[in-house]
C-alpha cells in the first residue's frame, strides 16, 4: 500500500474528516484530498506531525508493515488543538517505545 493510501486509511479509521486533518496540519482541505489521491506530497514535519497523532512509527507509514492501520483511535470529536496535545503525547509515547527497543537491542535492559 502505497503512502497516501495509508494516510487516507489512518484518516478514516480515525474518524477524521479532510477538513480536520487540515486544520491539524494547518492546510486547506484541497491538499489533503491532493495528497491522498496522490497528486500531492507532504513536507517532512507533516508526515512527522501524522505519525505522532496516529501513535505510529514512521518507519511503519513509509514501510510495508500495513499492521499500522488497525490500531486507530476515534479522534473525531477533537479540536485542533486537541489534536496537536494528543500528538505532543503520542509523541513521546513513540519516543520511549523507540528507547525501550534501542536499549533491548543493546541488552541495558
Amino acid at each position: 500500500m502505497k503512502i497516501n493510501e495509508k494516510i487516507r486509511t489512518l484518516r478514516i479509521r480515525s474518524r477524521l474528516t479532510q477538513n480536520q486533518t487540515a486544520d491539524f496540519l494547518d492546510v486547506t482541505p484541497s491538499f489533503i484530498a491532493d495528497v491522498e489521491n496522490g497528486t500531492a506530497a507532504l513536507t517532512a514535519d507533516m508526515v512527522n506531525r501524522l505519525t505522532a497523532l496516529y501513535c505510529i512509527p514512521l518507519e511503519d507509514l513509509i514501510g510495508n508493515n500495513e499492521e499500522c492501520l488497525q490500531n486507530t483511535d476515534d479522534l473525531s470529536g477533537y479540536s485542533a488543538d486537541d489534536l496537536k496535545a494528543i500528538a505532543d503525547v503520542s509523541r513521546i509515547a513513540l519516543n520511549a517505545n523507540f528507547m525501550t527497543r534501542r536499549l533491548k537491542a543493546n541488552k541495558v535492559l
